[in-house]
């Protein structure tokens, strides 16, 4: 084997290793934002289970001030029971005063459903913002392990890119050329290997005669389906 193919061999995992840690890079702060997003939606919630706690509130002081003008009315139809001229104004008072209470009696009902009401979302809210507590809490430490991965990688990817431009300076003019021009039209994966007698990225199978020049190792191979450089590795066989 040639040092320019054993410089493709390797070039070949090291493509690979660059393209996973790019996508990581990619990745993180996608799911960095995603995390954030959660608790976002989570607050979003919270403060609409608070505006329905307030419209309870104003809801029940609506109500107790109903509760309140109806008995002012019922004492003053009370008082005025005695000043009537005859029976008649005298029983119209009377159904008077027992409507005001009948709808009374029924806005305090209503009062008692709307505390009832507050006092189950007020437990409800306590559990919620528990839930948005641990969530926060562990958003922030799923942030720091993402946050770690993302620096990893590039440190990571830049000790990849700098062997690559080493391996890279090992091959000559013509196959650099080549390599660099595959690499741009593959997804940075321009050096294949032979797996199962066929190209490894497309799969197409390779005659005897080029096999068994792939597996000397003596001089550059493309593959005339996908142009990538083939080479022979552990997979490839024996």
């Amino acid at each position: 084997m040639t040092d320019e193919i054993a410089a493709l061999v390797r070039l070949r995992d090291v493509d690979a290793n660059i393209g996973k840690l790019t996508s990581l890079i990619e990745l993180v702060p996608e799911q960095v934002a995603e995390l954030t997003r959660k608790v976002e939606l989570l607050r979003e919630e919270l403060s609409k289970r608070r505006t329905t706690q307030e419209e309870l509130k104003v809801k029940r002081r609506a109500k107790e001030k109903e509760v309140e003008d109806f008995t002012a009315k019922i004492h003053k139809f009370e008082v005025d029971q005695y000043g009537v001229k005859n029976n008649e104004q005298y029983q119209a008072l009377l159904r008077e005063i027992a409507l005001l209470k009948q709808k009374r009696s029924q806005a305090e009902g209503e009062i008692i459903e709307i505390m009832e009401q507050e006092e189950s979302s007020a437990r409800d809210m306590k559990e919620f913002e528990a839930k948005i507590a641990r969530e926060e809490a562990g958003t922030a430490e799923d942030k720091r392990k993402r946050e770690a991965e993302l620096e990893d990688a590039k440190r990571d990817l830049a000790v990849e890119e700098s062997e690559k431009a080493g391996l890279v300076s090992r091959l000559s003019p013509p196959v650099r050329m080549r390599y660099e021009r595959v690499s741009e039209g593959k997804g940075g994966m321009a050096v294949a290997a032979v797996i199962n007698r066929a190209c490894g990225a497309c799969y197409t199978n390779l005659p005897p005669q080029t096999l068994n020049e792939i597996r000397k190792g003596l001089q550059v191979i493309t593959c005339e389906t996908c142009g990538r450089l083939l080479v022979w590795t552990e997979e490839s066989g024996h």
